[in-house]
């Protein structure tokens, strides 16, 4: 529905899966990201962005296609020590910023200054790590949503109507949390 760039990010899911129907004339790559290599980052450089992504919980709607209204939220936190080994990182900075025609929830408590700036640095320092993933027709792509943060690049076809075709598929076992 929109051919703009997207931010790195995951989904509420365990895998997410993506099927190319077709390509854009230009851009539009898939980037991925390591959120371990992230998390390894910001504790060296950044930890007061740790610590801030630690005790920032957004509302996360499972259907993002959705009016918040009309689907329950579930919230989770940006950051979670799994079992004092594995570190959890669920990020996407859209349920606090607001996307395009998707507006930020209003009902939310606006956002401070610090938890601005942690999903800036977020961003640009998973940024800065990103690859692109070649992806042709008919190639299919499942990356780890528990491990990896995923972007799109801005596109443009030159035509009327959009020729790149995705289909993404978000695979969760439900008795995960």
């Amino acid at each position: 529905f929109s051919n703009s760039r997207e931010s790195l990010h995951s989904d509420n899911c365990e895998v997410m899966g993506l099927y190319c129907l077709d390509t854009a004339l230009k851009g539009g790559r898939i980037l991925v990201t390591s959120s371990w290599q992230l998390h390894n980052e910001l504790a060296a450089k950044r930890p007061d962005v740790l610590k801030t992504l630690a005790e920032l919980w957004i509302e996360f709607p499972y259907h993002r296609f959705k009016h918040y209204t009309q689907s329950p939220p579930l919230c989770i936190p940006f950051l979670d020590n799994v079992d004092g080994e594995r570190v959890l990182l669920r990020f996407s900075r859209y349920p606090i910023t607001g996307w395009q025609q998707r507006k930020r929830n209003p009902t939310l408590p606006t956002p401070v200054q610090a938890q601005l700036e942690a999903i800036d640095a977020v961003q640009f320092m998973a940024a800065a790590n990103s690859v692109p993933l070649p992806m042709g027709r008919g190639d299919m792509v499942f990356v780890n949503d528990m491990t990896i943060l995923y972007a799109r690049e801005g596109f443009s076809e030159g035509g009327v109507y959009m020729k790149r075709h995705l289909l993404k598929m978000s695979f969760r076992n439900p008795e995960q949390n």
